[in-house]
């Protein structure tokens, strides 16, 4: 059994193609159908809401599953993305039991952490993360910039325009 699930999921060295294309797609299917909800939905469209992530954790928790038997669990928890896999499913299925306490919902969001995943299989997509990373200090640096500018500005526009009526 062990040796079909290594075939199904390959090796953490040299992933099985076809599996991890199979699951990019379920966690863009995901993303979508969490995009789906809105205000005052129709019951309909919540019960399939519900369906379909339900359907998906479990896909999730069968990727984990096979490769945590495929692997062993000395060497699956040693990649830092299945650590990270790991942990979104269990708070997926630990969403489920809080789901009607206020406030809490919130944690069901946590589940689009799937889409970084993205960015350790797209290579292009994990450039552009790398990029943006090692530019955020300087991103901060601008905002701040950016931000004295406007005070000024707005400063500005007080001292002319203050004692100015409306309308």
């Amino acid at each position: 059994v062990r040796r079909k699930c290594q075939k199904l999921v390959g090796q953490p060295s040299n992933p099985e193609q076809t599996f991890d294309i199979f699951i990019m797609c379920c966690i863009g299917l995901n993303a979508g159908v969490l995009a789906t909800q809105h205000f005052e939905e129709p019951r309909a469209l919540t019960s399939f809401v519900f369906s379909m992530n339900l359907i998906f954790n479990l896909i999730f928790v069968f990727e984990a599953a096979v490769k945590l038997y495929a692997w062993t669990p000395q060497i699956y928890f040693r990649g830092g993305w299945n650590r990270f896999d790991f942990v979104i499913v269990i708070v997926s299925f630990i969403s489920y039991g809080i789901d009607g306490v206020g406030g809490i919902s919130a944690i069901r969001l946590f589940r689009l952490a799937r889409l970084f995943r993205l960015f350790n299989k797209l290579p292009a997509l994990k450039k552009l993360f790398n990029a943006l990373v090692l530019s955020s200090s300087s991103l901060f640096n601008i905002g701040a910039l950016i931000f004295i500018v406007f005070y000024i500005y707005a400063i500005f526009g007080v001292a002319l325009f203050g004692k100015v009526a409306w309308s």
